[in-house]
Parts: structure tokens; C-alpha cells; sequence
């Protein structure tokens, strides 16, 4: 059985000066055509400058290039300034890496700086590692104090692993009905994390409704990122628990053919 993979992306520039967000959309565009030189000169320039998303960006570019080692250190310069994208950034390159317990006590600093994400992360490897306590408490403050409902989501994980069914179905409840009211803030990856939800509580025809409101900005290519991946994770849902293999199809040959989804093309070629 296929996994279902649920989108969660971090955009370095969130939360930048107009004039920064788009000299380091421009650099990393240049990255992706090739250009790492240029790239990294642009975002050098700002980090330099004290432009902290500049340095975090500056990280990414050399990630994707294979330098994991430039790579933290931007990331760890961005995260001693005080952004917390700086030290989930970190911590998903120390997961990656295999450093499980050092990720967690870096996505533990993003959650410090009021990052609810960072506090999702580090809760949920606390887990693996063992320790229940500092979880619950950061998974806590993730979702009761952020409303981050990832940490409400792993507050649930928790506490069906101590046997607290009613705890759990609280937890799931409250991450459902933040991911619900972000939805209706157009925010789209609140809505495919809303669908899915959903689809598992049985809700199916309210699941395909969230779906379906970002799948068809994706026939119509409104270049709206999440769009065709609700496609995607629409159809995973139809073909895997639907028993829909038709309209999977459709849906998966929608979502690469408008906007060139990877899980999406993945699975119309299987």
C-alpha cells in the first residue's frame, strides 16, 4: 500500500519585507535554473546585511546543492537570531541526517520562539525517543497555547498511546476545527489536512468537497501551489480506501498534467 504523504512546507520568505521576499524568491529560482552562484551571491549580500531570512535561504541553496555542512550553518545562524524558521529548517536537515535527538531539541528552540510546527516536531520525536513528559508539555504549548494543529494532532497520537481514547478524540477535534477555520482563511494546506481528516472519521463527502475546492484551482491553473497535490491526495483517498480506481486516475493524470505533481505523476505511471 502506498503511503499518503501530507503536504507541510515552510516558505523561507514568509514574513519578509516585500523587497526581501522577492530578491530571495529571485535567488532561489536562479537556484533551481542552475545559476548556484548567483544565487548564493544574492543571499549572501542580504545575510550579510542582517537579513536573517537571507541567511536561511542562503542554507537551503546550499542544502539542495549537496553541502549540508554550509547548509547548518546558515540555518543555525538564522535560528541563534531569533527565527524560528531558521530552526525548523535546521532541525528537518538534522532528521534527515539521522540526528534524531538533536533535531528535537532544535525543533524544541523553534517552539521557544512561538513556532507551533517547531512544537509539533519536537514533540512527536520526543515520542520516539521515550520521553513522554517534555512532549506532552511542548505538544501542549504547540496546540493549546499556538493553536497549531499539528500539535494537536500529535497530542492525540500521545494520548492514544497512554490509552486516553477521549483525550485523543478532544485533540483531533481541535486540530480538525483549526484546520477548518484556516481553510476558510483560503489557506490551502489547511484544507487538504482538513479533507483528510475527514475522509478517516467517515466524513467522506465532506472530505471531497475540500478536496475538490482546491483540485479544480488546479484544472484551472491558477497557479495556486497545493491545488493539484489536493488532486493527488484526493485521489490516494479514492483509490486506497474508496475502491474509486477510475476517478483516482482522473485525478492523479489532472494533477501532472496541470501542474506537474510529482505524487501525482508517480502514480498515474504505475
Amino acid at each position: 500500500m502506498k503511503k499518503i504523504i501530507l503536504a507541510l512546507v515552510f516558505p523561507v520568505f514568509a514574513g519578509c519585507a516585500t523587497g526581501d521576499a522577492d530578491l530571495i524568491k529571485t535567488a532561489l529560482e536562479k537556484n533551481k535554473a542552475g545559476q548556484k552562484e548567483e544565487a548564493t551571491q544574492i543571499l549572501t549580500s542580504m545575510c550579510d546585511k542582517n537579513i536573517v531570512r537571507g541567511c536561511i535561504a542562503l542554507g537551503l541553496v546550499w542544502q539542495t546543492n549537496g553541502d549540508n555542512e554550509k547548509a547548518i550553518k546558515y540555518y543555525q545562524l538564522g535560528c541563534d537570531k531569533g527565527d524560528a524558521g531558521g530552526c525548523t529548517s535546521l532541525g528537518f536537515l538534522e532528521q534527515s541526517l539521522g540526528d534524531i535527538a538533536e533535531a528535537a531539541n532544535t525543533f524544541g528552540e523553534a517552539c521557544d520562539r512561538g513556532s507551533g510546527t517547531g512544537c509539533a516536531y519536537a514533540g512527536s520525536l520526543l515520542m520516539k525517543l521515550g520521553d513522554f513528559i517534555q512532549a506532552k508539555q511542548l505538544l501542549t504549548e504547540g496546540c493549546d497555547t499556538l493553536n497549531e494543529p499539528t500539535s494537536c494532532d500529535a497530542m492525540a497520537n500521545l494520548a492514544k498511546l497512554q490509552g486516553n481514547e477521549g483525550e485523543a478524540k478532544n485533540y483531533l477535534d481541535k486540530a480538525l476545527g483549526i484546520y477548518i477555520k484556516n481553510c476558510d482563511h483560503d489557506d490551502a494546506n489547511a484544507c487538504i489536512q482538513a479533507a483528510h481528516q475527514e475522509w478517516l472519521l467517515g466524513h467522506q463527502e465532506k472530505a471531497r468537497e475540500l478536496y475538490k475546492k482546491q483540485c479544480d484551482k488546479c484544472v484551472a491553473k491558477a497557479n495556486k501551489p497545493f491545488a493539484c497535490i489536493a488532486c493527488s491526495q484526493w485521489g490516494q483517498m479514492e483509490e486506497l480506501f474508496g475502491g474509486n480506481k477510475v476517478t483516482a486516475s482522473e485525478l492523479y493524470q489532472q494533477a501532472c498534467k496541470n501542474g506537474e505533481d510529482v505524487l501525482g505523476c508517480m502514480n498515474q505511471k504505475k
